[in-house]
């Protein structure tokens, strides 16, 4: 098994952050970070035709906020403090978002908004203003804008409320938004906030149904952590998780903290009920950890080596206490899980401070082979990033 001195030693085999963007700016980025790389002529072939990729430099932007491309553009609405169509203002701290469908040709943004109670250290924020809110006393929740086809923004409301630190989530084919709260009712009392009801939850947001009682309904089947993204199996109905958790720091050693995020996945009890009737996702499943047979030292997946695969299995865990129940597992342990994707067969997820450069990682798990592996790890060009004196 690979220690943290051996996975020092093979950072320098690791594609880096420069090169894995050159690949992914050209058609060969596929091919070459198939096995890892081609070889000879193939590889000078593809290395020239990934570096002649690309859309040109970019171009300032006189309003300080985006650069772009030449013959780029884009368009600013939903702005905080901006009146919304429904009434009252736009809220602050704008998250993880997704693009619905809409009637005659229009495409409806559905958005998180992070937020909780801040009216203690923030009273200018914005928070959400609810209709029928799943607990009243907190700010976060969902809005949603109308876009036309001419990219002009023609409607704005809130689409859920209530809700506390929505930072991510996931759609889902049928056009519904999954909202996450990434907090727990003990990061809620230890930052200093009351609330009637726990939060850590799931709901679903339907923007063609505005603030019905399914967006204030949790899906407690989908567990009570810190939530993240959301990646959806069109094939199998299952709901892949993931979850930004505690990292307990090393203060001697940074690259031996011990991460407290896992991988989690819910499966609805109507798994091949592909029609997925509204509600049908309250009506109960099972939450699952992900588990690895051969499992690196301390099932720290900091110990994983780009491309090395290992088999998985996946273990019930209480809805209601699911973190505590994949350690007690020995689930493997991650640092910071934010970001995922499902394409392609594939889920791929994100550990924001995975590595031993605590640069990032992405991880791959393939359930055609129920494997998982480490699919590129973040790395600088001369090693480990210096610490600023601040003195």
């Amino acid at each position: 098994m690979p220690t943290l001195t051996t996975q020092r030693d093979i950072q320098h085999r690791r594609l880096t952050r420069r090169r894995f963007l050159h690949l992914a700016g050209g058609t060969a980025a596929a091919t070459a970070l198939g096995p890892w790389g081609l070889k000879g002529a193939a590889a000078n072939a593809a290395w020239r035709q990934n570096q002649a990729a690309g859309f040109g430099p970019l171009a300032p932007d006189p309003k300080g906020r985006l650069m772009l491309p030449a013959g780029f553009q884009y368009r600013e609405f939903a702005i905080e403090g901006q009146p919304l169509g429904s009434g009252g203002v736009v809220p602050g701290r704008h998250a993880g978002m997704a693009a619905c469908a809409g009637p005659r040709g229009t495409v409806i943004l559905v958005r998180n908004h992070e937020l909780a109670f801040e009216g203690a250290d923030d009273p200018t924020a914005n928070p959400v203003q609810p209709k029928n809110p799943y607990s009243a006393e907190q700010w976060g929740g969902t809005t949603a804008s109308v876009v036309g086809p001419d990219r002009t923004e023609l409607d704005s409301f809130v689409t859920s409320s209530g809700t506390a630190v929505n930072c991510a989530g996931g759609a889902t084919p049928w056009g519904t938004w999954l909202t996450r709260e990434e907090t727990t009712p003990a990061d809620m009392s230890g930052d200093g906030f009351t609330s009637q009801k726990p939060h850590g939850y799931v709901f679903k947001v339907d923007p063609s149904d505005l603030e019905n009682d399914r967006s204030r309904t949790p899906i407690k089947e989908m567990g009570l952590f810190s939530h993240e993204a959301v990646g959806f199996d069109p094939g199998t109905g299952i709901f892949y998780l993931t979850e930004d958790g505690e990292t307990e720091a090393d203060p001697i050693d940074p690259g031996n903290d011990t991460g407290g995020s896992f991988l989690f996945r819910f499966i609805p009890f109507i798994p091949n009920d592909l029609s997925r009737r509204p509600g049908a996702l309250q009506k109960s499943g099972r939450t699952q950890a992900l588990k690895v047979e051969q499992l690196p030292e301390a099932n720290d997946a900091d110990l994983f080596d780009a491309g090395q695969r290992f088999g998985t299995v996946w273990v019930d865990v209480d809805p209601a206490g699911p973190t505590e129940e994949a350690a007690a597992k020995d689930c493997p342990r991650f640092n910071r899980l934010e970001g995922a994707h499902f394409a392609g067969g594939a889920f791929r997820f994100r550990d924001t401070n995975g590595g031993e450069q605590r640069l990032g990682r992405i991880f791959r798990y393939l359930p055609a082979t129920n494997s998982l592996e480490l699919f590129y790890e973040g790395e600088d060009s001369t090693g480990a990033p210096e610490v600023e004196d601040a003195g």
